[in-house]
């Protein structure tokens, strides 16, 4: 069970870091500490945010995230079973969104 929480934040955190170099992009999620899980909440400036997880979805890559409603954000959630790469594809998404 360690080993699987520490993958799942690893790769939460290569999300959040990643979608903070992102020009228009909030993170909602704690950065660091005991608060941290697999779950990252992020807003994108100027973009509701069933938008955002439907343009997500529509992709080529058909990401799927949860749109909520308060405040207005998009959860992505990390699990052990997910790669680097679909985190990286994850953040590019999104940052291509923002611009």
């Amino acid at each position: 069970m360690q080993a699987i929480e520490a993958r799942q934040l690893a790769l939460a955190a290569r999300l959040k870091e990643r979608l903070s170099e992102a020009a228009g992009v909030r993170i909602l999620s704690p950065l660091e500490g005991p608060e941290c899980s697999g779950l990252t909440t992020f807003a994108v400036e100027g973009r509701r945010a069933d938008e955002v997880a439907s343009r997500l979805w529509e992709a080529d890559e058909k990401i799927l995230v949860r749109p909520i409603s308060f405040p207005s954000a998009v959860r992505a959630s990390t699990a052990f079973f997910n790669t680097e790469g679909e985190v990286e594809k994850l953040a590019d998404a999104v940052a291509a969104i923002a611009r």
